[in-house]
């Protein structure tokens, strides 16, 4: 029977394995956080700046981004800070939620930790009890930060309820997406999988609350991103939203603890198929078993693609009516070519921010494929890959070639799934060139990234959260840069930066090349690292 102490130890282990990871997280939550509020004190000051964001923010497409504005007889500093940070800094805490969820559980049996962890004098769901415990250590911490933030900066409309309630929000919001990743690592026997699942889920309530925000939905309760909306922290503190992210979180808790208690180590709900007893011509060769291996994965997230770049396409004629809803003088003075020729502008503004979603989506799957190197040099699969006649320059570029692919697959379908739904709307679509001009311009950066992936493949494998620290922090910069005039120099620090707003502008030749042959000579780097490092 289970001891106080075994289980106290065991989350304490848990917590010092996965300190660097939360010490990340909480360190770039705090940053966005100061940086954010110094913003604000800077650029939003006076009741005039604060009224020209606010009637930034009413637009579609920074509702897509960062929220619905609430129309209030009077606005301050911290209700523009609510409205604008509180989505993204539940997405910052939702994937720490996750990533110490999946680590925990379904990548510790992965690795047989947790077999050899009930070897010893533990109960079958010690591991998973002592995993709850790291999540609240780790959610009490960020808490603290945010919360700590929020009250030593005394943001000008702040007050305590507002500040509890910001902070509690986004730290359970994440909890309730660490919830969703505990049950799906006891439906599947695998990683990859749960992770899949967990992210596709996260990925469909982000862009559900963009369409509910653009569209102006009531009941606006569809997403778990709009019941923290509908908290109106700041100018109503409503806490209905928050005590059904709690109820739900418990919930999950409970459903993850009772598939646990009834499955074996290593299994799941949802287990891997045996398969043929032997192998058919098209598995005899590395490459053929890598693309077969990777093939559930890569069509959930064309899938995932698909799906969001059809519900985002769906809202462009809510954008063509913002110049003539109810105003046919704008039609009578401008005339109908002028007319067209701004809705169309006002639909590549909209397609431009939205492609950094896209492009994080697509980035991260061809990373999460390449980290399969790493993933199979711990298991062992790599010993008895080594024993075949494989090169490394295969073995290299078969990881390599994956992760490119599965990027710009789900690049393209995405876009290709934006201009179709978008067109079959709009009762003046868009030029096709529009959206194939802008699935060809980002296709360096996609490169580049990729590339990066390579170089740290090739000379240090463990050290990919950096590398996804490093794309997190380029995105988010990129995201916010006209909210809070970052300097041009900052947005190119990161591949994205040197694309200029396509389909906006047109492509410029000079700077896609450069992209492109960074790529070339990252790729170049990786393999010759790589050709000469120790496998395992």
């Amino acid at each position: 029977m289970i001891t106080h102490k075994n289980l106290w130890r065991l989350a304490w282990t848990g917590f010092r394995r996965d300190l660097g990871l939360i010490g990340l997280w909480v360190g770039l939550t705090f940053m966005i956080m100061v940086e954010s509020i110094l913003k604000y004190i800077d650029l939003y000051s006076t009741n005039a700046q604060i009224q020209t964001l606010v009637k930034t923010m009413q637009s579609p497409g920074m509702a897509a981004l960062f929220g619905k504005m609430p129309v209030l007889s009077q606005y301050n500093t911290s209700i523009l800070l609510s409205v604008t940070l509180t989505v993204f800094i539940a997405v910052f805490t939702s994937v720490m939620n996750i990533q110490l969820a999946m680590r925990g559980t379904r990548a510790a049996e992965d690795s047989g930790l947790v077999e050899l962890v009930r070897s010893s004098a533990v109960s079958k769901q010690t591991p998973l009890v002592a995993t709850l415990i790291e999540l609240a250590m780790s959610n009490f911490i960020l808490w603290v930060v945010l919360f700590g933030t929020l009250q030593v900066t005394g943001l000008s409309g702040s007050t305590l309820a507002g500040n509890l309630l910001f902070s509690a929000g986004t730290v359970l919001f994440g909890a309730f997406f660490g919830g969703i990743a505990l049950v799906a690592s006891q439906l599947f026997d695998n990683a990859r999988s749960a992770n899949v699942l967990t992210y596709a889920i996260f990925g469909f309530a982000f862009v559900l609350r963009m369409m509910v925000d653009v569209k102006g939905i009531t009941p606006n309760w569809y997403s778990p991103f709009n019941w923290l909306e509908d908290m109106k922290i700041y100018y109503g503190n409503h806490v209905t939203g928050l005590l059904i992210i709690i109820v739900l979180t418990i919930a999950l808790v409970v459903v993850a603890a009772s598939i646990n208690v009834r499955r074996d180590v290593g299994a799941g709900v949802f287990g891997v198929g045996y398969g043929r007893a032997r192998a058919g011509h098209s598995l005899r060769g590395f490459g053929t078993l890598f693309v077969r291996l990777e093939t559930s994965a890569v069509v959930t997230w064309v899938v995932v693609g698909v799906a969001m770049g059809a519900m985002m396409g769906s809202i462009f004629p809510d954008l063509q009516s913002l110049l003539t809803d109810g105003n046919s003088v704008i039609v009578k003075a401008l005339g109908v070519q002028k007319v067209l020729h701004m809705q169309a502008m006002v639909i590549k503004n909209f397609i431009a921010f939205i492609l950094i979603m896209f492009l994080l989506m697509a980035v991260l799957a061809g990373m999460f494929v390449m980290q399969r190197q790493h993933k199979d040099a711990r298991s062992g699969a790599l010993d008895l890959i080594g024993a075949q006649p494989l090169s490394r320059t295969k073995l290299y570029f078969t990881y390599l070639l994956g992760g490119l692919a599965t990027a710009v697959i789900v690049w393209t379908v995405t876009i290709l799934a934006l201009g179709a739904t978008g067109n079959a709307v709009l009762t003046h679509p868009l030029a096709n060139s529009v959206y194939i001009d802008t699935a060809i311009a980002y296709l360096p950066v996609i490169a580049v990234y990729i590339g990066l992936a390579g170089l740290v493949v090739g000379g240090w494998p463990s050290g990919m959260w950096l590398l996804f620290a490093y794309t997190g922090i380029g995105f988010m910069v990129n995201y916010f840069k006209g909210m809070f005039d970052l300097p041009d120099w900052l947005t190119k620090c990161t591949p994205i930066g040197w694309i200029h707003q396509v389909p906006i502008n047109a492509i410029e030749l000079g700077p896609w090349l450069a992209l492109l042959a960074i790529s070339i000579v990252l790729i170049g780097a990786g393999w010759w690292l790589f050709d000469r490092r120790d496998l395992v």
